[in-house]
């Protein structure tokens, strides 16, 4: 930015700047020919060097008309902002930059009001160059406000100010400089400001600049001047108790008059909530907070209760600093000298200022009428929360009704709920019903559910409560009252239904609302129904109107984009999806179709124009774009939600083709999270993936990863691995536009192992290894190539990055130990002729000790075991003979059996912790499955069948041994050199729960069989590793063999089962 600003100030430009003047006033002209021809000729210009000075000039000239002023400040900021423009801009500066950003300041500073707007912004880009001298950027400024050019220099200070606005300290350095030298000259000027007998808007506007000024350099921490000058903060806070008290006559909540208390009320809020408590500050902030504490606390409390006292009397207050001013009363509840004010005027302000605040009010009513889309979006804002008068007075009063300190008034909560009662009973016993009275009592009791539901002195009561105050307001004549008893129901769903009508009433009550000829209360009675979906004890209730609701959702979606209300739908489908088995295809073809209408386009980078596309979505694209999200998400529970009916996939699928060729694109890129979760959970869920699938999804995956989507690999790690498990034969051998699938993996993989910049995701790329080695055993002919080629990319990476921590080189060892189960013949191989087969081998003994996951060690197992099988299968022959002695295969025999001890260990404790959790699960859920809770006995120490048999072993009690630790320790001491070495300190891998062909093994079992296969085939190797073994080690092997077996049989059992 600096660069550019330096061209067209430091440039010599050959252009007329009259001419491109003309021009600009020739965009205005009412004959379309002249006007049409001016662009065009603007449009030629910015190639020409010197155009942005120019441009600017114009829109800083006095002598300019202001149109033409405002026309080239907003060109200057949109051709500024180009990517694409002249190199020239980007040229080295050597010196004067100081200069350059001055002239730019001073500029900006005499612009008119207009102009400065727009040149703002890019003054506040400009001045992220970090090497600016500040110094001279001051004195700018305070020549400004010395030439009466007040609102121009208050604009650009707020800049300079802002620039640090939340730089922690230590890099805020230039900041003490600015408030040395300009808070003395503004203090007065904000004290002249206040002494005036009327404030006009200029005025007030100028107040304001000095409120914000103040907020961005106080942001982080109070500036040095203020401890070195405790006067001056007294008069900074002087002022503002001035200004708070200041009554505003105007109506309009934009006056800068409200904006000027609006700001007033942040910096209120911040200092009460940091320097309330003197005792947690920093000793040199200690004395500040306690007179801030002593001396303005509780008066700035009494200025806010006037601003409410002038709500009380009916006059107009903005609604930004009225919540702003509880939100003060709500923090004020925690110091006692505050809150003993508020206390002598608990009932006004409880039953006078805020219980009117929650009721309906006539712009709620006006904006229902004329804009019901729009009330519901703000109802739906959590931004709008802010400054909500309504939720900060709900929330007030739930503050009182905590007595948290022992200085709080304890029967708050009763006297507000004795309020409401007798405002409910007028409303009944009252012929004339006041409606506003009766939303705020509703809004009321549902605010303070948190309160009510749990607490045992009102929990029972609220039950009868509903049915005689809120479901009956299902039927009110006001749109409002309807929508508001939905809300309410919502908020007490989980209490302790004694009578099933009620909630019968309730789901009833709200589906029959979906179908109101009002849109607000449709949709708050579908958000609301989400609600009691939830819940077990409605089961019985929403079961037999399941079509109906889902009916009326869809028509509910058809009119508002909502993503509450398809949250409703998801979690129907989540809830009761067995029972929508017989709609899931239509669920499927309306939730695509929803997204499809209502997902905005993202402006496509490679379009020509697309500069021209704002950035940001609007409100209603805002909307648009959750409720596409949330179309997604349902469509990802549907998936899931009809497993057991599998035949109902590939059905499907009719609508997700198209859904994916627009969802792979870059102008649905925000969607990719979503996409690629639909994606994983359409062919997790598959029996088999079909032909289309490859090129739609897996191949686009890997466009998008090339073209936009490079940092997106970890998510695109599960859809990549069950295409690879899931079909194996069309991974291997199939292809798109002539590049083979396993091809666009390793490509991926070699991408991202390439790139120092994506080293977060490296761990992705040794789990595809894994993936790929584990399910393509039976494609040789097509796999082996890529074999060493991915060894190969595996032992560079760990070279290169030696920092990367011991999970990291866990990960890589597995990659080995899946090599060995693909084919340990070719892995053995490839290692020793890249001379590296004794430093891997040593690595991975080495992080043993370091394996805490499960996977890792049966991974460790099944690859060491591979060696002993292929021994066993093609002799000792193939195996180098320096590295493969007797000794050496003692050493690994004994890591396998302290491996599967403790996988027999591990297994046994995630089994026992499954059972827990279904036991949980069951019991909140409050399910009547059957489930087989037996514990396997792991006690019984039945031997192995002989040695020599082909069924197995068997240790004898007279078999002696070395410890199994001794093994372990003599394998890390052997010396194999220190080709790889890494930092074992970090990087630990979290527990992770694996679906894979290596898991389905029992390693023990396998571990059973080879040896008894060795014991035929190598009876002297056989003798070496047994004898080994202590009788302690044999015994508990036998333990987890037995272990492994039952395991095996009850799996298939259960699967025979769900086969019947």
């Amino acid at each position: 930015i600096f660069f550019r600003v330096y061209f067209f100030f430091g440039s010599k430009a050959p252009m007329d700047p009259q001419a491109l003047y003309r021009t600009l006033e020739g965009t205005f002209n009412i004959d379309n020919n002249v006007r049409q021809q001016a662009e065009a000729q603007l449009k030629q210009a910015e190639s020409h060097p010197g155009y942005l000075g120019i441009i600017f000039q114009a829109a800083c000239a006095d002598q300019v008309n202001a149109d033409i002023r405002l026309a080239a400040a907003l060109r200057f900021k949109n051709r500024l902002r180009n990517e694409d423009c002249d190199e020239d801009w980007k040229s080295p500066v050597q010196k004067d930059e100081e200069v350059v950003v001055r002239k730019a300041l001073g500029a900006v500073i005499m612009a008119p009001s207009k102009v400065r707007s727009v040149l703002l912004e890019e003054l506040q880009r400009i001045l992220t160059y970090d090497s600016l001298s500040w110094e001279g950027l001051v004195t700018e400024v305070m020549q400004g406000l010395n030439m009466h050019k007040i609102t121009g220099a208050l604009s650009v200070l707020r800049v300079l100010c802002k620039r640090f606005e939340y730089k922690p300290e230590g890099e805020d350095a230039p900041l003490d400089n600015v408030v040395n030298k300009c808070f003395p000259l503004l203090i007065q000027m904000f004290q002249y400001i206040n002494g005036l007998p009327n404030i006009a808007p200029e005025i007030a506007f100028m107040q304001k600049l000095l409120c914000k000024i103040y907020w961005s350099a106080t942001n982080m921490r109070i500036p040095p001047l203020f401890f070195s000058n405790a006067q001056h903060f007294a008069q900074w806070l002087d002022c503002f108790l001035q200004v708070l008290k200041q009554p505003v006559q105007e109506t309009d909540a934009l006056s800068p008059h409200w904006k000027v208390k609006k700001w007033i009320g942040h910096i209120l809020n911040r200092l009460l909530s940091k320097y309330g408590n003197p005792r947690g500050l920093k000793k040199h902030e200690q004395q500040l907070g306690q007179a801030f504490i002593d001396a303005y606390a509780m008066k700035f409390l009494e200025g806010w209760m006037t601003l409410c006292s002038w709500y009380r009397a009916k006059q107009y207050v903005s609604p930004q600093p009225l919540a702003l001013a509880l939100n003060y009363m709500d923090t004020a509840m925690d110091f006692k000298p505050t809150y003993e004010i508020v206390r002598g005027n608990l009932d006004v302000l409880m039953f006078e200022v805020l219980f009117p605040m929650l009721c309906f009010t006539e712009a709620d009513a006006e904006m229902w009428q004329d804009n019901p889309q729009e009330y519901i979006r703000k109802l739906y804002d959590p931004i709008g929360d802010l400054y909500n008068p309504r939720l900060s007075a709900s929330n007030l009063l739930l503050k009182l009704s905590y007595p948290t300190k022992i200085f709080h008034a304890k029967d708050c909560l009763n006297r507000f709920l004795v309020f409401i009662t007798n405002q409910l009973n007028k409303y009944q016993a009252d012929a004339q019903k006041d409606f506003q009275a009766k939303d705020g009592c509703l809004f009321a009791i549902g605010s303070l559910r948190r309160r009510l539901r749990l607490n045992d002195e009102y929990k029972d009561h609220m039950e009868p409560l509903i049915q005689a105050h809120v479901i009956p307001e299902f039927q009110n004549p006001n749109g409002f009252l309807r929508a508001k008893a939905c809300w309410v129901c919502s908020q007490y769903s989980k209490v302790d239904w004694k009578n099933p009508e009620t909630l019968l009433a309730i789901v009833k009550g709200l589906l029959a609302l979906m179908n109101d000829p009002e849109l607000p209360v449709r949709v708050q009675a579908g958000t609301s129904l989400k609600d009691f979906v939830k819940i077990r004890k409605t089961k019985e209730v929403v079961q037999p109107l399941l079509e109906q609701m889902v009916g009326s959702l869809f028509k509910l979606m058809n009119e508002i984009d909502n993503d509450s209300i398809i949250e409703t739908l998801e979690y129907i489908i989540e809830k009761f999806g067995e029972n929508l088995a017989n709609a899931a295809l239509s669920l499927c073809r309306m939730l695509c179709e929803h997204f499809v209408k209502t997902s905005p386009n993202l402006p496509d980078p490679s379009a020509e124009d697309a500069d021209d596309v704002p950035a940001n979505l609007g409100d209603e694209e805002e909307e648009s774009a959750l409720a596409a999200a949330a179309c997604l998400r349902a469509l990802c529970t549907l998936i899931a939600a009809v497993h057991e009916h599998e035949e109902l996939y590939p059905q499907m699928e009719q609508y997700f083709v198209p859904l994916f060729q627009l969802l792979m694109t870059q102008n649905k890129s925000e969607y990719l999270d979503e996409a690629l979760e639909l994606i994983s959970r359409l062919t997790y869920f598959s029996k088999k993936i079909s032909p289309q699938m490859w090129p739609v999804a897996f191949a686009t995956m890997d466009q998008a990863y090339r073209e936009w989507a490079p940092d997106y690999l970890p998510q695109m790690l599960a859809p990549l691995d069950n295409f690879i498990s899931r079909d194996p034969e069309t991974f291997c051998r199939g292809s798109h536009n002539g590049v083979r699938y396993i091809q666009m993996v390793y490509n991926m993989m070699e991408t991202c192992l390439s790139d120092e910049d994506m080293e977060n995701d490296f761990q992705v790329c040794p789990k595809l290894m894994d993936s790929i080695l584990q399910n393509t055993k039976d494609y040789p002919a097509e796999v082996n190539e890529y074999v060493p080629r991915m060894f190969d990319l595996i032992m560079r990476t760990m070279q290169q990055h030696s920092g990367m921590g011991a999970g990291f080189k866990i990960l890589c060892m597995n990659v080995i130990a899946c090599g060995l189960f693909y084919n340990a013949q070719l892995t053995i191989q490839y290692l020793a002729e890249r001379q590296i087969l004794a430093p891997v081998f040593k690595m991975w003994f080495d992080m043993i000790p370091n394996m805490t996951r499960y996977y890792d060690k049966k991974l460790a197992v099944i690859g060491l075991t591979a060696i002993l099988q292929a021994m066993n299968t093609h002799g000792t022959a193939w195996m180098p003979a320096t590295f493969f002695n007797a000794e050496q295969m003692k050493l690994i025999s004994g890591i396998i059996v302290k491996l599967v001890l403790e996988c027999h260990a591990d297994s046994k404790r995630m089994d026992e912790e499954d059972d827990d959790d279904d036991d949980e699960e069951e019991e909140s859920d409050d399910d009547d499955d059957d489930l087989d809770d037996d514990d396997l006995d792991d006690d019984d120490d039945d031997d192995f069948v002989d040695a020599g048999g082909k069924d197995g072993f068997k240790f004898s009690a007279e078999d002696g041994g070395e410890s199994l630790n001794k093994l372990i320790k003599e394998a890390r001491e052997v010396n194999f050199g220190d080709k790889f070495n890494f930092n074992d300190d970090d990087d630990d891998l979290d527990e992770e729960d694996y679906e894979c062909i290596i898991v389905e093994l029992e390693e023990s079992l396998i571990f059973r069989d080879v040896m008894a296969e060795m014991g035929s085939k190598h009876q002297e190797l056989w003798n070496t590793v047994m004898g080994s073994l202590t009788p302690d080690t044999k015994q508990k092997l036998e333990a987890a063999v037995k272990y492994a077996e039952e395991k095996k049989e009850q799996k298939e059992a259960e699967e025979k089962a769900k086969q019947k």
